[in-house]
């Protein structure tokens, strides 16, 4: 499966995030299948013709997101992450259950004991669950609803989002009533001296856009006009910050859904629109009508994803798992 690995060095987008990018899209047009194994690292710099160094980056970020699983000695392999609930990942658990029915028959305990003490320890860990509850803050409502729908995969604890100038309002109020607060790096500070006695409770993370935003921003030019379609101000800085990095110079607005001039400016002021990952936008059916037919004529709309990253993700998991444990103890 050698084939192009066709890297632009002209471009302004980085070269791990170019590789990072292609990659992915083989795999989503089927060139790489799940459990397929891809060129070594040094095959990849030869086929593409950038550093090592780079190509090790690029897959790293791969196997941290679940696309690619890395196994020692042997290589790096497409997962089944497309599929979700899959037939390896049934069969996983059934193989589980099997074994956990066999330890016990060897305890000598009867099926239907077996049952009982299964949903009774199932029963046990759902009302543990239900009275965990994480609270993510942000500046800005974009960023809260793409945390807790990343966040909803992590298990069946409650998460709820608060914006953070909110939280000002009440913070002993809001916070007593949550087992962890999560918050990026630019608000950890903030937030822990809003509220120092649940500094504890508090665990910072780290966000930035996705790899496939990046791509489509870099693929932009300087002369392109750029529209911003989103909630809050705080949301347009944050678009404006990393299409900036790339083109400082590039003509950009934001534009918000009470604009009377919303379908004119569409449909003659932008070559690009930009709108957060986010089913809150509330946009009328005839603004939904103009984004379509923006599309229809050759404009091109970029959904704006911000991520968790990997690391912090992990964290995050060990968290809950701790006071799930903690709670277990309890009972």
């Amino acid at each position: 499966m050698y084939h192009a690995w066709t890297i632009d060095a002209e471009s302004t987008v980085p070269l791990f995030l170019q590789l990072e990018h292609l990659v992915e899209s083989k795999i989503r047009e089927g060139l790489f299948d799940t459990g397929d194994k891809l060129p070594s690292e040094r095959e990849i710099s030869s086929l593409s013709g950038i550093a090592r160094g780079t190509v090790k980056k690029a897959l790293s970020n791969l196997v941290s997101r679940g696309i690619l699983k890395a196994v020692k000695g042997k290589g790096t392999f497409v997962t089944d992450y497309k599929t979700g609930s899959s037939g390896d990942r049934l069969e996983t658990a059934m193989d589980m259950i099997r074994s956990l029915i066999y330890s016990l028959e060897k305890l000598n305990f009867s099926h239907r004991e077996s049952g009982a003490l299964f949903m009774s320890e199932l029963e046990n860990r759902q009302i543990i669950l239900s009275k965990l509850s994480v609270l993510a803050v942000d500046c800005n409502p974009e960023a809260l609803e793409v945390y807790l729908q990343q966040l909803g995969t992590l298990s069946h604890v409650n998460f709820r989002s608060i914006l953070l100038e909110d939280l000002k309002q009440s913070p002993d109020k809001v916070l007593a009533n949550y087992e962890l607060i999560i918050t990026t790096s630019n608000h950890f500070d903030e937030v822990s001296m809003i509220a120092p006695e649940y500094s504890e409770k508090i665990l910072q993370i780290g966000v930035m856009p996705s790899p496939e935003t990046i791509f489509q921003i870099g693929k932009l030019s300087v002369k392109t006009r750029l529209g911003v379609i989103c909630i809050s101000q705080k949301f347009f800085e944050i678009v404006k910050f990393w299409v900036k990095k790339f083109y400082p110079n590039i003509h950009m607005e934001r534009l918000e859904k009470e604009d009377k001039n919303f379908n004119q400016k569409i449909n003659t002021g932008y070559d690009v629109l930009v709108l957060p990952v986010i089913s809150a936008l509330g946009l009328s059916v005839t603004q939904l009508k103009d984004i379509n037919n923006f599309r229809q004529r050759g404009g091109s709309v970029i959904r704006f994803e911000y991520q968790i990253d990997g690391g912090s993700m992990v964290l995050l998991e060990k968290a809950l798992d701790n006071l799930i444990q903690e709670s277990l103890k309890g009972l």
